[in-house]
């Protein structure tokens, strides 16, 4: 692989124990998501239940490439500095061939799915889009912070949005998947996905976001491996066969952290289905002849991190939808050794497109503006 910087279109920060309490709302911090400490270990307390770890295998950049060596993370303080100072992140990053990066949470993200009171459920998504957002300000040409929205009321999700996107909100994530009853397809969205196309705020659909009961499948291990990218696709399939994108055609909205192996197979599928299924009972044609996968090269972005089979594929998914990401710094990220694994996996790739797999598409979805030396290097 031709030596150039990387723009990570997947990467997070990790909240600070006291994030959710010390922002909130007086009459709602002892029902904010807190943290205690039982015999060394720090645990998050969400609703009266412990729900994990503070400084787990999810929060140790490195940790993969000495598991056998290294003692387990147990506390805040054990967790890298960079996963919530914004100079040790950039740091980190530039010493790994990173020159910028988009940001989502950590803990937050679970709450999609692990929380029941949507009040509190408000106020943590708040807390930490507040935070995620500022942490951004400290180099925002580097940094571009994603927010999350509560989509259980579009219209309130709609606010959210243009408010947030006037702070400093670079996109926003929304569930996987919302329910069998609220799918994508919907009209209940048309709010969202008007003020997120008049915006152009990309839309991500990170992994491990569903809302309840789907999301907790993610925790099982086998289930995870397997069935990730199944909710994705669902939801992308709403959208695209529900006429989102014929009547939003400047909406983007993406997959991230589900890899994007399972791509190529879609593509094929959806136009398959549109062309030769004639006994759905409402069976949908497009205006102007499309089919399916035009609309999925034109509005679908999908972020990976290692996914060799998705790279090879790369023209069946679209060279310009796919972009990659470090995962910084949770235990499974390339950090830091990005380059080596980026270059075997990029392996016999042209220099025009690893340029886009690696940075260029990511900076022309997020508006990074490259200065000269960095756009430069990277071709």
């Amino acid at each position: 692989m031709t030596q150039q910087w990387m723009i990570s279109s997947d990467s997070h920060v990790c909240e600070r124990p006291d994030l959710f309490t010390t922002r909130a709302p007086a009459r709602l911090r002892d029902r904010m998501p807190y943290v205690v400490q039982e015999e060394g270990v720090d645990y998050w307390v969400l609703e009266d239940d412990v729900k994990g770890t503070v400084a787990g295998n999810s929060t140790g950049a490195g940790d993969r490439f000495d598991w056998d060596s290294r003692p387990p993370r147990q506390t805040f303080e054990d967790i890298r500095p960079g996963a919530y100072d914004p100079e040790a992140f950039l740091s980190d990053n530039e010493q790994d061939g990173v020159w910028g990066a988009v940001l989502y949470p950590t803990q937050a993200l679970l709450y999609y799915s692990l929380m029941s009171d949507p009040e509190v459920r408000r106020a943590s998504f708040d807390a930490v889009n507040g935070w995620i957002i500022e942490f951004a300000a400290k180099d925002p040409g580097r940094l571009k912070p994603v927010v999350l929205l509560d989509t259980d009321e579009p219209a309130y999700a709609a606010r959210e949005l243009e408010r947030l996107h006037e702070l400093g909100a670079a996109g926003a994530n929304i569930p996987v998947w919302q329910d069998a009853d609220h799918s994508y397809d919907g009209r209940e969205y048309e709010p969202l996905w008007t003020a997120a196309e008049g915006l152009g705020v990309p839309l991500s659909m990170h992994i491990a976001t569903n809302r309840p009961p789907f999301g907790k499948i993610l925790f099982s291990y086998s289930q995870r491996a397997t069935l990730a990218d199944y909710w994705v696709r669902k939801s992308l399939a709403d959208l695209i066969f529900g006429g989102v994108f014929e009547r939003h055609p400047a909406l983007r909205v993406g997959s991230v952290e589900n890899e994007a192996g399972w791509a190529a197979h879609f593509v094929t599928q959806i136009d398959h289905n549109y062309k030769t299924n004639y006994r759905v009972p409402e069976r949908v044609r497009f205006k102007d002849g499309k089919l399916p996968t035009d609309f999925f090269r034109e509005n679908v972005f999908v972020s990976y991190s290692e996914d060799r089979a998705a790279i090879m594929l790369r023209d069946y998914i679209g060279i310009n939808n796919l972009m990659w990401g470090n995962d910084y710094p949770h235990g499974e990220s390339t950090f830091p050794r990005s380059r080596q694994i980026v270059a075997e996996q990029l392996s016999g790739v042209g220099v025009e497109d690893q340029y886009l797999l690696t940075c260029g598409n990511v900076a022309h979805l997020y508006d990074f503006r490259l200065p000269a030396e960095v756009a430069s290097a990277a071709g």
